[in-house]
């Protein structure tokens, strides 16, 4: 056989430079058929309800650690520096009075944030126990002396909002009207229309539920 007809008989060699299909598309069609269910939009994440809330103060103030809930070591330093550390060791809600009284006296920014700390504090260690009501009132004392801290004209010049305890202030602020408003709810007492009383030793708080807009009161189930 001659060069030539070796060269003629010879099985074609593919170009490498031709275009080469990719691996998916040498696929039987059974199988392309049976990937189509899991291309397409992805499912709408709609709102769920969350049995614990993200509470900011969760961290500061250890209230889902093993230890919790606790004040911090700044509030710590407060009660000790006024001589009212072991009183409040041997009982956290009569300190609170002793507390209040030093505040009236001193006037003191630091033991403000401190008595917010211990109240918040010790409403949460109350509400753990299922004593709803010292904790609503324990709430109560947080979110007025938060409020004091954090609108006081005498403690205007005092006040520095680039502090991290400002924050801390804000976020008890929040967190005890929040639950607050959680306790009446439990209790079904957050009803358009209806008032409800909070008494605390400094002030009584008033919540007042009103609706706007185009809806009616008996159109609201629940809070």
């Amino acid at each position: 056989m001659s060069a030539t007809d070796r060269a003629a008989s010879a099985t074609p060699i593919a170009n490498r430079n031709s275009p080469q299909l990719p691996p998916w598309r040498c696929l039987p069609l059974w199988v392309v058929l049976a990937c189509l269910p899991w291309v397409g939009c992805a499912t709408t994440a709609y709102l769920a309800e969350r049995d614990i809330r993200d509470n900011p103060l969760n961290t500061h103030l250890s209230l889902i650690g093993r230890e919790g809930p606790r004040i911090t070591q700044r509030s710590m330093a407060s009660l000790k520096r006024y001589g009212l550390w072991e009183t409040y060791q041997a009982n956290g809600i009569e300190c609170l009075t002793s507390v209040r009284q030093t505040i009236d006296s001193t006037d003191d920014p630091e033991l403000i944030y401190a008595i917010c700390e211990m109240a918040y504090v010790e409403a949460k260690r109350a509400e753990s126990r299922g004593d709803s009501a010292s904790a609503l009132n324990l709430y109560g004392i947080a979110l007025s002396n938060s409020y004091d801290y954090l609108f006081a004209e005498d403690l205007a010049d005092r006040r520095n909002p680039y502090d991290p305890q400002f924050r801390r202030v804000c976020e008890i602020y929040n967190g005890s009207l929040e639950d607050t408003l959680r306790q009446l709810s439990a209790k079904g007492n957050l009803k358009p229309g209806q008032n409800y009383t909070v008494a605390t030793p400094e002030r009584t708080l008033t919540v007042r539920t009103t609706t706007r807009g185009g809806w009616s009161e008996e159109e609201f189930e629940k809070f």
